[in-house]
């Protein structure tokens, strides 16, 4: 699998993959029998920071349909388990579905917000609007990093004053969003303006290239906030 490395500078992969698969029907509407089996593979994004190691599962073809068969992996400190199906007829997504159970992965998401999660996720696979559903729950986070006014308020002077394009491939920018988040402790945030805990019962809609919080964000008793 190492070989899928490049054809993107932000994925690398590793480990092994057996392919046994037999090809049949017309050149423009061919059909797909067999397995193919992952054994020890690896996966690391650079942005955000994500590393899989010991990805092990078998993704089954039938025809025009495939099956995800228990996909387990471990993931930022926690595990992953991927399981599910989608159709593609003619090689175009057009229903199933696929369930992302995740539990004490490590994030950092959004940049410098680093927390420890557990997710319960679905995709729900069509041709025109695919879904992202279900629950993360923030075990514990924390925000530390120090914040420079000035050099924000500089910062957001000097932008261009222009849209600038809609980033991530065509498909992503489809994927409706409908996640709760929920904060089972509070998060600690440490910073130089401020000192404070808090807890956060959110929605995230939108899209999966432009997501939308609604909700409510509480700062809990005792917090303190300087003024410099």
């Amino acid at each position: 699998l190492r070989m899928l490395s490049a054809f993107s500078r932000d994925v690398a992969t590793s480990g092994r993959a057996a392919i046994d698969v037999k090809v049949t029907g017309l050149a423009d509407e061919p059909l797909v029998d067999g397995r193919m089996t992952i054994e020890n593979g690896g996966l690391v994004l650079r942005r955000p920071r994500f590393a899989v190691s010991d990805l092990q599962g078998t993704v089954t073809f039938a025809r025009d349909a495939l099956r995800l068969g228990e996909i387990t992996a471990n993931a930022n400190g926690g595990t992953l388990r991927i399981a599910g199906g989608i159709q593609y007829p003619n090689f175009t997504l057009s229903g199933g579905s696929i369930s992302i159970t995740g539990r004490g992965l490590a994030l950092e998401v959004p940049d410098d917000l680093r927390s420890e999660i557990d997710a319960d996720l679905q995709l729900n696979v069509s041709d025109t609007s695919p879904t992202i559903t279900g629950s993360v729950t923030l075990l514990r986070g924390s925000y530390r990093k120090p914040v420079s006014l000035t050099a924000q308020l500089l910062n957001t002077n000097t932008q261009p004053a222009v849209p600038t394009a809609q980033a991530g491939p065509d498909w992503f920018n489809h994927v409706l969003l409908n996640v709760d988040v929920k904060t089972a402790e509070g998060v600690v945030v440490d910073k130089n303006y401020a000192r404070l805990d808090m807890s956060a019962n959110l929605r995230i809609v939108g899209t999966l290239t432009e997501p939308v919080p609604t909700g409510r964000v509480a700062i809990e008793e005792g917090g303190d906030v300087f003024v410099r």
